[in-house]
């Protein structure tokens, strides 16, 4: 007993000292954080080499927080000198932003949020499989403890990139700047000692070295590197004019004035420097090769370091670029949140700014507050210089994202200066970046009436056929077709074509959620009443029960029906008004022409794909469906729902294809041919449909009286011979149980009677041996595919059985003809009081009235076949066995 309390207290001895040793460790450890950086530029690579493994060696603290730092230099490189270059630093990027083992980067304002625009670009989605990569940040206002009043101490230029989606966001903190000077030599003062730089431009400052210095190259720059090129380019134009002003833009693309882009073009080819890259245009200046080099004010400390007489001075008209980084914290980080947190405010804090300043001359974002004497020059600068973001200047409502501009334009430009590209061109690219394809000038554009006038015209013929239909929906060979599933079907298209010439003037990202919906209903309109008409004839010719099908049949499919296309409206709005998140993107890029059109994250795609879903197993459904029951599809039209479905997907894919590949210059006439098409081939689907039963109904109304004055039995003109009849599903032990038996292997089978007319009243005989098709004529609207004159044949037959009787032959023959009832003749000339005559005699049968049958006048019926008596022999005793049973 006490040797099992001493191993207890042993162990918890242990325990204690383990737990206390492990918490001291914890105490103690340090965290390391990894920064990812840029490559620094040439001329500052020993600098920030040497200033990152001191930065390395430094222990924080802040908050019980012990960190250090640890850089990691971007394995792309900064200075890219073609379009792969920059596409891949940014892939870098990306990557290192799913990298866990981030907990920082140093982000520069040109790459921050410059995917970002309100219209988006598809080419930057295509390329990096991404959007929206400020996702990948963490937000500083999860935090508690952050001070955002930390903030009001910046530049309105410095700080306003620090917020995101109107300051409800902070994914960044200013971490350093840099801006554009001029370095010279200050025994150069014959040169620079009456320049005015407030008043002067860049063509004045080439003119007045040129008189001073002879042919003597006269400033370096490096413009081979083309973020170089694109950043003077910028502070060129805005030399001659305040691009910041939106209209001041338009003269870029001015095709009457080229004079901005003639100069340009003009002073770099005369400053021969549009194949320096940076090693050569520095190496040049240090040697006295020039007068004037075109740095950043961080290559301050370096050239002081060579020459002392090097100083900075203001570029022409006082106007530079800034150039501001960020500290983000990566989203993906393995490292404590509230930790990253702590750290990143340690690091942007301005003790620690001031500490990489006055070591290792990184200036800090606060930079024009400061006063030093060695960097007093470079302070000045700032504190007069004009500040010009290169983001701004191509930023308006429907611009391209910034990405896309710095992928596609610094490449443009650059061989638009060697000669390799056309004005017109240039010209195209700026007027692309801030203009989409509907307010382009140059452009052959058609007022939206000519555009919409196809689908208007769609939707009059659609009113009036759907008015046709209703009208004759009563016709027998309409009825037969349910016209209003038809009418909701056509509903469906006419939508469809609709919605497609919405889309042209999409702008808005509000129309994306309401065009996601009516598609969503344009399609379901036209599939789900497809799908109603069939499965009711499927449903009747495989019912296997003992029931009529008939008498719910119609109430369930139209319940399932409302139901159905509601779930499918509701879901849909659902989704795509309260959960997708839509945004418009442009088809195409600034090379070519931008058109919005409506897209949504690929993170939430299943939930369009659940809805694809559905449709297509309802597709499949209806596929299935028809080739189960193909005979009698065939002869109901059936496959043409297969058909029209499947065309309908086609035509879907063909437009949103042509769309993306149709040339700019005649995109309206073009776009206004697919709509064409589009309508016509809506209106070849809707004839196609129901065309010839809606003409054939039109050309015989007169068969709707007919068919109302003999109450159901349909002896009209059109129906179709049948020979074949049916398959082996309409057995006589399942839907026909309230009819004659028409098994397959039955020999009272009724397909068809060979009958002779007679009409003694006439001076000629009719005579013809004709065939009906049992569900053309007998197909009424509860379903049941035999109308109320076969009922009455079965109620009389079972009555004459019962009695042990012999029916009347004349009963039999006049039945048997009067089933088998079929179209009269092309050269039918019976006249009206005939026909009212034939159907009196319809309504006795339809009333199992025999005893008048001999009063009826001047008609006759004679059964020329043998076999017919035999038939409704059979028929009579199978009917009086299922009697007994």
């Amino acid at each position: 007993m006490n040797l099992r309390y001493m191993k207890f207290i042993y162990t918890s001895l242990i325990l204690v000292y383990l737990s206390t040793k492990a918490f001291s460790q914890t105490t103690n450890d340090v965290t390391i954080f990894n920064i990812l950086v840029d490559i620094p530029d040439i001329i500052n690579k020993d600098l920030y080499e040497n200033a990152y493994k001191e930065m390395e060696k430094k222990e924080y603290n802040k908050d019980n927080l012990n960190f250090k730092i640890k850089f990691k230099i971007s394995e792309e490189p900064k200075d890219k000198t073609t379009k792969d270059g920059y596409e891949k630093y940014i892939k870098s990027i990306l990557d290192n932003l799913e990298d866990s083992s981030i907990d920082f980067l140093i982000l520069s304002d040109s790459f921050l949020y410059s995917d970002i625009a309100n219209i988006e670009s598809t080419t930057l989605k295509d390329m990096f499989s991404k959007r929206q990569f400020q996702r990948h940040y963490l937000d500083f206002k999860e935090f508690l403890n952050f001070n955002e009043t930390r903030l009001a101490n910046y530049e309105q230029e410095i700080k306003e990139d620090c917020y995101f989606n109107n300051y409800s966001n902070i994914f960044a903190l200013p971490y350093e700047i840099d801006f554009d000077v001029l370095y010279y030599r200050k025994y150069n003062n014959s040169v620079t000692s009456n320049i005015d730089t407030n008043n002067i431009n860049w063509e004045s400052l080439l003119e007045q070295i040129y008189i001073k210095n002879g042919e003597k190259k006269s400033i370096k720059m490096p413009l081979k590197e083309e973020e170089e090129l694109f950043d003077f380019f910028t502070q060129y134009i805005n030399t001659i004019k305040n691009f910041k002003e939106k209209k001041s833009f338009e003269d870029l693309y001015n095709e009457a004035d080229t004079s901005i882009i003639d100069k340009f073009r003009d002073f770099v080819t005369r400053s021969e420097c549009l194949n320096l890259e940076y090693k050569e245009a520095y190496e040049s200046f240090l040697n006295g090769e020039s007068v004037f080099f075109k740095g950043k004010a961080s290559h301050f400390g370096s050239l002081r370091g060579k020459d002392k007489a090097i100083t900075p001075m203001l570029l022409p008209q006082n106007k530079g670029i800034l150039h501001t980084k960020y500290i983000v914290i990566n989203k993906n980080s393995s490292k404590d949140k509230n930790e990253l947190f702590t750290a990143a405010q340690t690091l942007t804090d301005d003790e620690n700014q001031m500490e990489r300043y006055n070591l290792y001359q990184i200036l800090p974002p606060n930079f024009g507050q400061l006063e030093n004497n060695d960097y007093s020059d470079i302070v000045n600068i700032y504190s007069k210089m004009e500040k010009i973001k290169v983001k701004e200047i191509y930023k308006d409502e429907k611009s391209a994202p910034f990405m896309e501009v710095k992928y596609f334009l610094p490449k443009i430009l650059k061989d638009f200066l060697n000669s390799k590209g056309d004005i017109k061109e240039i010209q195209n690219v700026f007027e692309n970046i801030k203009k989409i394809l509907k307010e382009k000038r140059g452009i052959h554009k058609l007022p939206y009436y000519v555009i919409y006038l196809p689908a208007i015209i769609s939707t009059v013929a659609a009113v009036v056929i759907i008015y046709l239909i209703l009208k004759y929906k009563e016709h027998p060979y309409l009825k037969i077709y349910s016209p209003n599933f038809c009418v909701i079907i056509i509903v469906g298209m006419t939508i469809g074509i609709l919605s497609l010439c919405a889309t042209f003037n999409n702008d808005n990202n509000k129309y994306c959620k309401v065009s996601y919906v009516v598609d969503t209903l344009s399609t379901d309109l036209t599939l789900f009443p497809m799908v109603a008409v069939t499965y009711r004839i499927y449903k009747i010719l495989t019912n296997t029960s003992k029931e009529n099908v008939g008498i719910n049949l119609n109430r369930r499919i139209i319940i399932c029906f409302v139901v159905g296309l509601s779930l499918m409206i509701i879901y849909s709005s659902c989704t795509g008004f309260f959960i997708l998140d839509f945004y418009l993107s442009s088809d195409g890029n600034i090379t070519n022409f931008r058109q919005p059109s409506c897209n949504y994250s690929s993170d939430l795609y299943i939930l369009e794909s659940v809805e694809r879903r559905i449709n297509e197993v309802i597709y499949l459904f209806l596929v299935y469906m028809v080739f189960r029951t193909a005979k009698i599809s065939k002869r109901f039209g059936e496959f043409k729902y297969v058909y029209i479905m499947l065309f309908i997907g086609i035509l879907e894919y063909a437009r949103y294809y042509l769309v993306k590949i149709i040339p700019q210059q005649s995109y309206y006439y073009s776009y206004l041919a697919i709509i064409s098409c589009s309508v016509l081939m809506n209106g070849l689907l809707i004839y196609f449909l129901i065309g010839s039963r809606l003409y054939y109904a039109i050309q015989h109304s007169d068969e709707i009286r007919k068919k109302e004055t003999t109450q159901g039995f349909e002896t009209n003109s059109y129906f179709n011979t049948l020979n074949n009849g049916l398959d082996d599903t309409t057995n006589n032990d399942g839907m026909h149980s309230h009819f004659i038996d028409i098994s397959k292997n039955s020999e009272s089978r009724m397909n068809s009677f060979s009958f002779n007319k007679s009409y003694s009243n006439k001076h000629y005989n009719l005579s013809s041996n004709t065939t009906i098709s049992e569900f053309d004529c007998c197909y009424d609207s509860n379903n049941n595919i035999f109308n109320q004159g076969f009922n009455s044949y079965n109620d009389f037959g079972k009555n004459q059985l019962s009695s042990n009787t012999t029916p009347r032959n004349d009963y039999y023959n006049s039945t048997s003809a009067l089933l088998n009832q079929d179209t009269y003749s092309s050269q039918k000339t019976v006249g009206s009081q005939d026909s009212q005559q034939n159907c009196n005699v319809i309504n006795l049968l339809k009333n199992g009235s025999t005893s008048n049958l001999s009063n009826a006048p001047n008609v006759s019926f004679d059964i020329t076949n043998k076999s017919s008596n035999q038939l409704i022999n059979s028929s009579s005793n199978n009917i009086k066995s299922k009697n007994q049973k």
